[in-house]
């Protein structure tokens, strides 16, 4: 089923007329390297004329679409999350191929259409994790670089590194944090707390509500496990929270914070005599790594939050069972979420 998701004004192949026509995206299927692969994709609808037309330039993004569904069945890297890393160590196309000692224009073919092979594969996860070794790489081909170039990149690895090293320590605060939550609980949402997926839906949750702030993601995160629970019997984050006079609060919620500078930002603003934490996202967001029961989730979570206002959602949190039968710095138990009012 093919989803409407803008108009836009384009010059018309079937009707030969400069009007609006209509964007959509469905899922599809096609075969990469004998395989069959789910995707999106994307199509262009004239409205005068009721037909169906991609421009080359949207073909290519599909046939990228594909592609990248491929990569990900093998556990291959796929083209944005390739741009995310040479874009963390804030170098081009060019300057990441040459500091792995690649040819000139290897980086950017992947990026665009080529699959990569596993060994090139490989070598990029690990220069992921590790700053370390792409400093290594640098080092080892500093010939390919200007010499006031190179040293401007060799800075920014060092920045990330000294950076990776404060994630590291926070990480272990986290993880000491969870001890005492590492099986499935009532505490937790049935749900074992993922890094990776808090990381994941607090950028989600950065990038698409308004006006973000910290109490405030703080109720988003709870209405969102919340929510999951009580639709399919789990959270989707395995976060634990307890109750705070402002609502659901994440144990270790600075550090969660913390460990995802590199995907949003907090600036401090000054409301009504009191000092609060603006939260933004920084780069796009990859929906790929949600499913679309989480997305609904998500967005249904926003989309209400959005509508009212500070007082309301204060009120919204507070007026839950899980706040009239808990006491302070006590942890919710999931278990009332059955009892969240509905959406």
């Amino acid at each position: 089923m093919a989803n409407l998701v803008k108009k836009v004004n384009y010059d018309c192949p079937q009707c030969d007329q400069y009007h609006e026509v209509e964007v959509y995206i469905q899922e599809t299927q096609s075969v990469m390297e004998g395989n069959i692969v789910t995707h999106e994709e994307t199509f262009y609808l004239c409205p005068i004329e009721n037909e169906e037309f991609t421009p080359a330039k949207v073909m290519n993004q599909n046939l990228l679409s594909a592609r990248d569904a491929y990569r990900e069945s093998i556990g291959r890297l796929p083209s944005m999350k390739i741009r995310e890393i040479r874009e963390a160590y804030k170098v081009t196309q060019k300057e990441f191929a040459n500091l792995l000692g690649w040819g000139d224009v290897t980086v950017q073919r992947y990026e665009s259409k080529t699959i990569q092979d596993e060994t090139y594969d490989q070598m990029m996860k690990l220069v992921y994790d590790d700053p370390q070794l792409a400093l290594k790489e640098l080092e080892k081909h500093a010939d390919r670089f200007e010499h006031e170039r190179y040293l401007e990149i060799r800075d920014s690895i060092t920045d990330l590194i000294k950076k990776n090293s404060l994630n590291y320590y926070k990480k272990q605060i986290i993880y000491a944090s969870y001890i005492d939550f590492s099986e499935p609980s009532d505490q937790n949402g049935r749900t074992v707390m993922n890094l990776d997926k808090v990381r994941n839906v607090i950028h989600y949750l950065s990038h698409f509500s308004s006006k973000l702030y910290k109490v405030k993601l703080h109720k988003l995160l709870w209405n969102t496990d919340a929510l999951a629970y009580k639709m399919y019997g789990h959270s989707m984050t395995g976060l634990v929270y307890k109750y705070h006079p402002l609502g659901a609060v994440p144990v270790a919620h600075e550090e969660l914070l913390d460990i995802c500078n590199d995907l949003i930002s907090i600036s401090e603003e000054y409301i009504d005599d009191y000092t609060a934490y603006r939260i933004e996202s920084i780069i796009p967001v990859d929906i790929s790594y949600f499913s679309s029961e989480e997305i609904d989730i998500l967005d249904e979570v926003i989309r209400k939050f959005d509508q009212v206002g500070r007082k309301k959602k204060s009120d919204h949190t507070l007026e839950e069972e899980g706040y009239s039968i808990t006491k302070q710095n006590e942890i919710i138990p999931f278990s009332l979420a059955d009892k969240i009012r509905a959406f």
